[in-house]
Protein backbone atom coordinates (compact mmCIF):
# COMPACT_ATOMS: atom_id res chain seq x y z
CA UNK A 1 0.00 0.00 0.00
CA UNK A 2 3.05 2.42 0.56
CA UNK A 3 4.51 2.33 -2.73
CA UNK A 4 0.97 2.14 -3.92
CA UNK A 5 0.35 5.46 -2.34
CA UNK A 6 3.45 6.68 -3.36
CA UNK A 7 3.16 6.55 -6.89
CA UNK A 8 -0.21 8.09 -6.42
CA UNK A 9 1.31 10.75 -4.88
CA UNK A 10 4.24 11.18 -7.33
CA UNK A 11 1.43 10.78 -10.36
CA UNK A 12 -0.91 14.23 -8.87
CA UNK A 13 2.07 15.97 -8.16
CA UNK A 14 3.24 15.61 -12.27
CA UNK A 15 -0.22 16.33 -12.75
CA UNK A 16 -0.70 19.37 -10.59
CA UNK A 17 3.09 20.81 -11.96
CA UNK A 18 1.56 20.54 -15.74
CA UNK A 19 -1.80 22.06 -14.89
CA UNK A 20 -0.22 24.91 -13.05
CA UNK A 21 2.23 25.63 -16.14
CA UNK A 22 -0.53 25.39 -18.99
CA UNK A 23 -4.03 25.78 -18.44
CA UNK A 24 -4.37 27.07 -15.10
CA UNK A 25 -1.36 29.82 -15.70
CA UNK A 26 -3.84 32.80 -15.37
CA UNK A 27 -5.14 31.19 -12.27
CA UNK A 28 -1.45 31.39 -11.07
CA UNK A 29 -1.23 35.06 -12.03
CA UNK A 30 -4.12 35.46 -9.93
CA UNK A 31 -3.90 33.77 -6.89
CA UNK A 32 -0.47 32.80 -6.92
CA UNK A 33 1.03 28.78 -7.46
CA UNK A 34 1.13 27.68 -4.08
CA UNK A 35 -2.87 28.56 -3.70
CA UNK A 36 -3.44 26.60 -7.29
CA UNK A 37 -1.72 24.01 -6.67
CA UNK A 38 -2.80 23.42 -3.25
CA UNK A 39 -6.28 23.52 -4.67
CA UNK A 40 -5.52 20.77 -7.51
CA UNK A 41 -3.51 18.69 -5.19
CA UNK A 42 -7.49 18.66 -3.36
CA UNK A 43 -9.36 18.20 -6.60
CA UNK A 44 -7.88 15.08 -6.55
CA UNK A 45 -7.96 13.70 -2.77
CA UNK A 46 -11.78 14.77 -3.29
CA UNK A 47 -12.00 12.34 -6.21
CA UNK A 48 -9.58 10.02 -5.23
CA UNK A 49 -11.49 8.97 -2.03
CA UNK A 50 -14.77 9.00 -3.63
CA UNK A 51 -13.93 6.23 -6.20
CA UNK A 52 -14.93 2.41 -6.34
CA UNK A 53 -13.03 0.12 -7.53
CA UNK A 54 -15.63 -1.48 -9.66
CA UNK A 55 -15.09 -4.75 -12.13
CA UNK A 56 -17.24 -6.09 -15.10
CA UNK A 57 -17.44 -7.07 -18.34
CA UNK A 58 -15.15 -4.50 -19.27
CA UNK A 59 -12.30 -5.19 -16.82
CA UNK A 60 -11.52 -3.29 -13.30
CA UNK A 61 -11.97 0.43 -13.50
CA UNK A 62 -12.54 2.89 -11.06
CA UNK A 63 -15.81 5.47 -11.13
CA UNK A 64 -17.59 7.90 -8.71
CA UNK A 65 -20.83 6.28 -7.80
CA UNK A 66 -22.74 8.72 -5.69
CA UNK A 67 -25.33 6.31 -4.40
CA UNK A 68 -22.29 4.16 -3.10
CA UNK A 69 -20.76 7.25 -1.93
CA UNK A 70 -23.39 8.32 0.52
CA UNK A 71 -23.39 5.12 2.32
CA UNK A 72 -21.55 4.41 5.59
CA UNK A 73 -18.35 2.73 6.16
CA UNK A 74 -18.49 -0.03 8.69
CA UNK A 75 -16.34 -2.86 9.93
CA UNK A 76 -18.76 -5.84 8.71
CA UNK A 77 -20.42 -4.32 5.88
CA UNK A 78 -23.57 -5.59 5.00
CA UNK A 79 -23.75 -4.71 1.27
CA UNK A 80 -21.75 -6.09 -1.61
CA UNK A 81 -22.03 -4.32 -4.80
CA UNK A 82 -20.86 -5.10 -8.69
CA UNK A 83 -21.59 -4.40 -12.37
CA UNK A 84 -23.50 -6.32 -14.25
CA UNK A 85 -23.91 -6.59 -17.66
CA UNK A 86 -27.95 -5.82 -19.37
CA UNK A 87 -29.29 -7.69 -22.33
CA UNK A 88 -29.10 -4.43 -23.77
CA UNK A 89 -25.58 -4.35 -23.70
CA UNK A 90 -25.11 -1.82 -21.34
CA UNK A 91 -23.93 -2.07 -17.57
CA UNK A 92 -26.30 -1.74 -14.38
CA UNK A 93 -24.48 -1.17 -10.79
CA UNK A 94 -26.41 -3.53 -8.36
CA UNK A 95 -25.80 -3.72 -5.00
CA UNK A 96 -26.74 -6.70 -2.94
CA UNK A 97 -27.02 -7.53 1.12
CA UNK A 98 -24.06 -9.65 1.82
CA UNK A 99 -25.90 -11.59 4.53
CA UNK A 100 -29.72 -11.90 5.96
CA UNK A 101 -30.42 -8.09 7.73
CA UNK A 102 -32.94 -7.82 9.96
CA UNK A 103 -35.66 -4.67 9.51
CA UNK A 104 -34.10 -1.40 10.18
CA UNK A 105 -30.37 -2.45 9.81
CA UNK A 106 -27.90 0.41 8.64
CA UNK A 107 -26.54 -0.54 4.79
CA UNK A 108 -22.54 -0.33 5.39
CA UNK A 109 -20.02 -0.79 3.13
CA UNK A 110 -16.03 -1.40 3.30
CA UNK A 111 -14.28 1.94 2.42
CA UNK A 112 -11.20 -0.61 1.82
CA UNK A 113 -7.78 0.09 4.57
CA UNK A 114 -6.62 3.29 3.29
CA UNK A 115 -3.37 4.64 5.90
CA UNK A 116 -3.68 8.50 6.43
CA UNK A 117 -0.52 9.39 3.95
CA UNK A 118 -2.55 8.17 1.11
CA UNK A 119 -4.14 10.78 0.94
CA UNK A 120 -2.30 13.33 3.28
Amino acid sequence: AFNEARALRAEVEAVTAQLVQSILKAQVELHGQQIVANTVRDAFVFVLSRVFRMSGAKGEYRALVPLLDAMQHGPSPSVDYACESVADGSMRLVGRASRRLERGHELVLDYGDHPDFVFG
